[in-house]
């Protein structure tokens, strides 16, 4: 029940931030895009009992076996990507203007753009690594490492 909460709760955000030309565009709006990113890393951090302990401490019953997880992570999938193109193709009919100036805004969208968002995935990717590690003395020494070398986002 959880995923699928979460996969419906994650549809709605995407889906009804329309981005730009009515407001700032997801790529933009990093909060946002890392809440999402985040939260989706999250269900599959859960999903795969990357630590057994997390997932027993939020009270998760583990999957039967691993065919039947991943047909509950790529229904969870479906519905996250399905509901955005269901929405897209809504607008493309019943709103083409809207779609066209989307799309337009969209087909902007260069490399440059996205290297904000590689660093901050690459970031949460690590942080989900350390986590995995179970050991709070790694912690400790990647973040005292990480202020002994000054990186701002971690002070």
């Amino acid at each position: 029940m959880f995923l699928v909460e979460t996969a419906q709760i994650i549809s709605v955000l995407f889906v009804n931030y329309k981005g730009r030309p009515f407001m700032k565009g997801i790529l933009e709006n990093h909060t946002l895009f890392l809440s999402l990113f985040v939260c989706i890393g999250g269900v599959a951090f859960a999903s795969w009992e990357v630590l057994p302990e997390f997932n027993r401490a939020l009270h998760f019953y583990p999957f039967p076996d691993d065919e039947y997880r991943m047909k509950v992570v790529l229904q969870v999938m479906l519905v996250v990507v399905g509901t955005f193109v269901w929405d897209r193709f809504m607008i493309y009919l019943f709103a083409p203007e809207v779609f066209w100036a989307m799309a337009e805004e969209g087909r902007g969208t260069t490399v440059k753009d996205l290297i904000p968002i590689a660093i901050t995935l690459a970031k949460v990717g690590l942080g989900f690594a350390l986590l995995a590690t179970g050991n709070p003395l790694v912690w400790m020494a990647v973040w005292y490492g990480a202020k002994k070398v000054g990186i701002s986002s971690l002070n």
